[in-house]
């Protein structure tokens, strides 16, 4: 009975973990498409889900975005990157033997 249990609360975990990584990855498209296929009532639930899905995906990318300003490899406001491709003024220095 336990194993029984045990194995069902284990399925939740990793389908919800495989969900949040799902929806973190490509938002709600992959959903959409499956509910596509479907008819009634797991039709609405897939648009449903893929409603929160679309929603993860936005609180993602924000902390993406912010993650990236604090850090200085976003660019500038308006989104673009600095010529070098890195947010920082440093420059390579290496030592020679001369």
């Amino acid at each position: 009975m336990f194993k029984c249990v045990r194995n069902i609360i284990c399925l939740f975990v990793l389908s919800w973990l495989g969900f949040i990584l799902l929806s973190a990855w490509s938002g709600g498209e992959k959903i959409r498409e499956a509910g596509d296929k479907a008819e009634g009532i797991l039709q609405k639930g897939a648009y449903a889900l893929a409603d929160k899905a679309d929603g993860i995906k936005q609180t993602v990318d924000g902390i993406t975005d912010k993650v990236k300003k604090w850090s200085g490899k976003g660019g500038d406001p308006d989104g673009s990157v600095p010529e070098n491709g890195s947010g920082s003024k440093k420059k390579n220095r290496r030592k020679t033997d001369e």
